[in-house]
C-alpha cells in the first residue's frame, strides 16, 4: 500500500508540477509568415477580401475539395464570411469573418468549432520586387494548462499551411494579374451625349487615401443598403459613386444606391435627388483596373473635341460588377460625364 501511495503522490507531483509549467507559458501565441508576391498590391488584396476567391488559394480548401462550403453576408470586405463542415480532422468546421478591410490590411476572426477562435492579419506593402505579404494568426490559449501547452507548437503546427497558402496567393495573384494586363485595349470607346433622368438615391461620401479606397468603397454600399431597409426602400438601378476628386493623393467619393421613393437621411447615409442633366457616356467591358482610366480619358478627349464643359463630378454605375458575375472580364460600367 506505501509503494502504491508514493506512486500516486508522485504522479500528482509530477501533474501539478505540469499545470504549475504550463502557467509559466505564454497565454498569447502568435504564427507570421511573409512572402513577397510578383503582383500588384490591389491585385492580392482583391484575392483575400473577397471571400470566394479563397477557395483558389487557402491551404484547407485543398486538403478537402468537398468540404461543405458556406457562403455570407456581403461579397467581399467587412461582415464578408463563409462557414465550413470538414469530415477531414485536419479541416474540421468553423467560419471566418471579415472584421476589418482597409487598402494595405485586412482582418480576419475566426472560429474552429471546439478549437477556439483566433484572428488572422494580412499587410500588403509595395515593395520594388513586387509586394511583401504578412500573414499573421494571434490566438489566446486561456487558462486550460492543455492549451497552452498547445501554444508551445502553434507554430510548427500552422506555419506550414500558412506557407503553403502564401505560395498558392502567389501563384493565383500572378495569373489574375498576367490575365488583366494581357487584355488588348478596347479601342475605340463609343461616347455619346445622352440625356440621364433624375432619380431618388441614397448615398454616403467618404474621403480616404488611394490604397485605403477599394476596401472603404466596398464597405459603404451595405451601410446604405441597411438604411434602405429601415424605411422600406427597393432598389431601382445599379450601384453607382460619384467621383468629386481622385487623385494620387486622395479620393473624395459618393457610393449611391437609387430608390424608389422618398425617405430620410440616417446617420452617413443622405437621401437626396439627382437632377436631370445630359452627360457624355461610354461603356467599360471588363476588369476595373484594366482600361478605366483609358476610358475616361476618351470621354474627356471627346468632351473637349466636342467644345462642351463638364457641368459636374462624373460617376460609374456598376451594370454588373463582383456581387453579381463571378468573372471579371463580363463586368459592365457605365461612365458619365455631365456637360453643358
Amino acid at each position: 500500500m506505501k509503494i502504491v501511495k508514493r506512486i500516486l503522490i508522485g504522479i500528482v507531483a509530477v501533474l501539478l508540477l505540469g499545470v504549475i509549467i504550463a502557467f509559466m507559458l505564454p497565454r498569447k501565441v502568435r504564427v507570421e509568415r511573409t512572402l513577397v508576391i510578383n503582383a500588384p498590391a490591389d491585385v492580392i488584396f482583391n484575392e483575400v477580401n473577397t471571400m470566394k476567391n479563397w477557395a483558389k488559394w487557402a491551404p484547407w480548401f485543398r486538403m478537402d475539395p468537398e468540404m461543405e462550403i458556406t457562403y455570407f453576408g456581403p461579397e467581399s470586405g467587412v461582415g464578408a464570411g463563409y462557414s465550413w463542415k470538414s469530415k477531414n480532422s485536419r479541416v474540421g468546421e468553423g467560419k471566418v469573418t471579415i472584421a476589418a478591410s482597409a487598402g494595405d490590411s485586412i482582418l480576419v476572426n475566426m472560429e474552429f468549432t471546439g478549437k477556439g477562435a483566433p484572428t488572422a492579419g494580412y499587410t500588403f506593402h509595395r515593395e520594388d520586387a513586387g509586394t511583401k505579404v504578412t500573414w499573421t494568426m494571434q490566438a489566446d490559449m486561456g487558462m486550460n494548462p492543455v492549451g497552452r501547452y498547445v501554444g508551445l507548437g502553434m507554430d510548427k503546427m500552422v506555419g506550414p499551411d500558412f506557407e503553403k497558402g502564401l505560395h498558392n496567393l502567389d501563384s493565383v495573384s500572378q495569373l489574375e494579374a498576367k490575365k488583366v494586363s494581357e487584355m488588348p485595349a478596347m479601342q475605340p470607346f463609343h461616347v455619346e451625349i445622352k440625356s440621364v433622368p433624375s432619380q431618388m438615391v441614397m448615398t454616403f461620401r467618404l474621403t480616404s487615401s488611394m490604397d485605403s479606397f477599394p476596401a472603404k468603397f466596398n464597405a459603404m454600399f451595405p451601410v446604405i443598403q441597411k438604411a434602405m431597409a429601415a424605411q422600406g426602400m427597393k432598389q431601382t438601378g445599379p450601384e453607382f459613386a460619384i467621383y468629386h476628386v481622385y487623385s494620387p493623393e486622395k479620393v473624395d467619393f459618393e457610393a449611391g444606391i437609387p430608390v424608389d421613393k422618398k425617405g430620410n437621411t440616417i446617420g452617413v447615409v443622405v437621401f437626396k435627388e439627382l437632377p436631370s442633366c445630359s452627360a457624355a457616356v461610354t461603356v467599360l467591358m471588363g476588369p476595373y483596373n484594366a482600361n478605366m482610366k483609358t476610358a475616361h480619358d476618351k470621354v474627356q478627349e471627346f468632351i473637349q473635341s466636342s467644345h462642351k464643359q463638364m457641368a459636374g463630378p462624373p460617376w460609374e454605375e456598376y451594370v454588373t460588377g463582383p456581387g453579381t458575375e463571378k468573372d471579371s472580364m463580363k463586368y459592365v460600367t457605365n461612365i458619365f460625364y455631365p456637360v453643358k
